[in-house]
This record gives C-alpha cells, sequence and structure tokens, in this order.
C-alpha cells in the first residue's frame, strides 16, 4: 500500500484516504442500521409474547340502521329539486322519506316531496321532487340526495372494513378470553354504511377493529386506548 501510494501526488493521496473513509463509514453505518432493525424484531416479538399483540376493538351494540338511497337531483330552486329515478328505486321511494345532501354549506337535511307513478317520455325514468330545509344552491346546480328508504331496528351493524370476505362467505375478529378468534357471520345488507349482521354476533360481543392483519387464531391480543371497549 505504501509503494502504491507514493505513486501519487499528496493530494490525490488524500482523495483516496477520503474515499476510502467514506467507503468504510458507510459499511459501518450499514452495520449499525441492521443490529437497531434486529434489535427492534426481537423487542416487538417479545413484547408480544409478553403482552399480546396490539388491537383496537369495538363492543357490540344493537341500535337502528338507516339505509339510503341516492337519487341524483337538479335544483329548481334555492330549496327544491326535481331528477329522475329508475323503476327499482322508484319502488323504494315514497313522499315524506327524510333525505340530505352534503354541500359546502354542511349537510341540508330535506323531503321527498313527491314521487310519480307515470313515467316521463322523454326520459323513459320516474319524475321525483325533494324540498329541503335550507338554501343548498343555485337553481340548475345538480347535488346527490340521498333518502331514507329503510330502517333495520334493533340491528347489529359492522364497519365494512372490518369484515374479511372470503369466496361467498363473511368473517369478523373476535376477542374471547383474551385470545383472536376469527367468527363467521351472516350479512343481509352491506353498504357504504356499513353490514348488517343477521348472524354470528349478538350485543356485547367484542371485534377487532383495528391490528387484524397482523392476527392469527389463537393469538394473544391486548387491547390499546382508541377504541370502544
Amino acid at each position: 500500500m505504501a509503494k502504491l501510494m507514493s505513486k501519487f501526488s499528496i493530494r490525490a493521496q488524500g482523495y483516496v484516504l477520503i474515499i476510502l473513509v467514506c467507503v468504510l463509514a458507510v459499511f459501518w453505518k450499514q452495520n449499525v442500521v441492521r443490529g437497531h432493525r434486529t434489535k427492534q424484531i426481537v423487542s416487538m416479538l417479545e413484547e408480544w409474547d409478553k403482552k399480546g399483540k396490539p388491537v383496537q376493538v369495538n363492543r357490540i351494540a344493537e341500535k337502528a340502521v338507516k339505509e339510503y338511497t341516492k337519487v341524483s337531483i337538479r335544483l329548481s330552486s334555492p330549496m327544491s329539486g326535481n331528477g329522475f329515478v329508475v323503476r327499482d328505486v322508484r319502488s323504494k321511494l315514497a313522499a315524506g322519506q327524510e333525505t340530505y345532501v352534503e354541500t359546502a354549506q354542511g349537510r341540508i337535511k330535506g323531503v321527498v316531496a313527491s314521487v310519480d307513478d307515470n313515467l316521463d317520455m322523454n326520459t323513459g325514468m320516474f319524475p321525483v321532487r325533494i324540498n329541503f330545509n335550507g338554501v343548498t344552491g343555485q337553481p340548475g346546480q345538480i347535488l346527490v340526495a340521498y333518502a331514507c328508504t329503510n330502517t333495520y331496528e334493533k340491528a347489529i351493524s359492522v364497519p365494512n372494513e372490518i369484515v374479511d370476505i372470503v369466496g361467498d362467505k363473511y368473517y369478523v375478529w373476535e376477542i374471547k378470553d383474551g385470545m383472536a378468534v376469527k367468527t363467521q357471520i351472516s350479512v343481509k345488507a352491506r353498504n357504504g354504511y356499513g353490514s348488517i349482521v343477521s348472524s354470528g354476533l349478538k350485543p356485547g360481543d367484542i371485534v377487532i377493529s383495528q391490528g387484524q392483519a397482523l392476527i392469527k387464531p389463537g393469538d394473544r391480543v391486548r387491547i390499546m386506548d382508541g377504541g370502544d371497549k
């Protein structure tokens, strides 16, 4: 090395030394990072073995769950709008049903004023009129109204994102005796508001709402703050 270095100028030798130091520093940093990662993984696994895997949960309770049907309307005035619906939607709508729209002002409530039984010859659909309880926008503006077309009384509803679908079967993760259990459920309705469960869960059951991605059947779990206990 000394003979090789003597062939270069002092400046060149300095550059070589700097490069060598940088290379060694990179290798040293890589080893340090690997060591920290290995230590963190081991510590996390030891923590899970002692206290269980961290999860957040919801406790199942019965409640009234409203089902909504979307209707596109064009405002004819700041407080009313008209739209057209197909036959399947027409069968769900009736005068007096509560509705709402989401606007820059927030959620504005209203009511289905009328639903015609006769087809509009120009559109081939059924005319609908909706009135609102407050100012919603400018005439001609198009909005999506949500009409409450059904209410499930004393229903058990769970968020869609916690339901695992395997083929035509539905599952949720429960906690029983501190352990994770994968439970099959029956779902009688499923929309943007959640899944209505007809069997498999009962009031008081505890389901995992966050953390289920790391769970296997029989794993010990630890309930963390942030979920409904």
